[in-house]
Formats: structure tokens, sequence, C-alpha cells
């Protein structure tokens, strides 16, 4: 893709609403190594908007068909273990789930068990039975 297109679909993307964001799901099926770099770089962003537009990217960037989606698990998993930001921590969660990668397992139930005063930290970590093929514990 060309470098100025994928600017304008990160900034069209950015700026409208997430029902019928048709600029985000053109980056999707893109398939693009420049959509997946400018996300990668958006998760080291300070601020957390950045974050969860990097992780609605990856979400289906990186899905299964896509030449990305080792990476984007690997991505989402260490950026989640210091992300602070519980919107953020959805969308990781979210994006990690969708993958339906084994490997994303222990991190999604590590996610859903632990959180303050004992209770789930990010309910969306909870591993989709239609996803993985068996129940969540």
């Amino acid at each position: 893709m060309d470098p100025r297109e994928l600017q304008t679909l990160l900034t069209a993307a950015r700026s409208a609403t997430e029902s019928g964001n048709s600029a985000l799901v053109k980056l999707h099926e893109s398939g693009d190594r420049g959509a997946f770099d400018a996300a990668r770089d958006l998760l080291e962003s300070p601020d957390p908007e950045d974050r969860l537009f990097a992780a609605q990217i990856l979400r289906e960037l990186g899905r299964p068909e896509y030449p990305f989606a080792r990476e984007t698990v690997s991505l989402l998993a260490s950026a989640g273990q210091h992300e602070t930001d519980a919107d953020v921590l959805e969308w990781f969660a979210s994006a990690l789930t969708y993958q339906g990668r084994d490997e994303a397992l222990p991190l999604l139930l590590q996610w859903a068990a632990i959180g303050p005063a004992g209770g789930p930290r990010c309910h969306h970590a909870q591993p989709h039975q239609h996803v993985y093929g068996r129940a969540s514990g």
C-alpha cells in the first residue's frame, strides 16, 4: 500500500465512529505490512487512545488467515503485560481471543482471573468456546 494511502486510511479510521468504519475495514482487509507496522508503533504510545486504536487494527489484521497472526499474538501479549488502562486491555484481550491461537490461552486465562479486589481483570479475556473449541474454565 502506498504510504500516503496508508496515512489517509489511518487518519480516517481513527476519526470515524466504530459503526461502519470503512477505513478501518479497508485496513483490516489490506493485509498490508505498513498497516501492521503502524499499529505496532502505536502500541508504544503513551496515549491510551493510540494503544486502543492499535488493538482495533491488530484484532483483524492479525487474524489467522493473514500473515501477521503469530506476530500479533506476540505483540499484544507483550504489551498486555504492562498495560494499565482497562479499556486498552479489553481490546488487547478481544484481539487475542479473536486470533484463536493456543499460545494466547494462558495469558487470557491469567487476565480473566486476576484483577482489582480479586475479581476478573478483564472480562473479554474469557476464552470463547467457539474460538478455542473447548469450554472456558
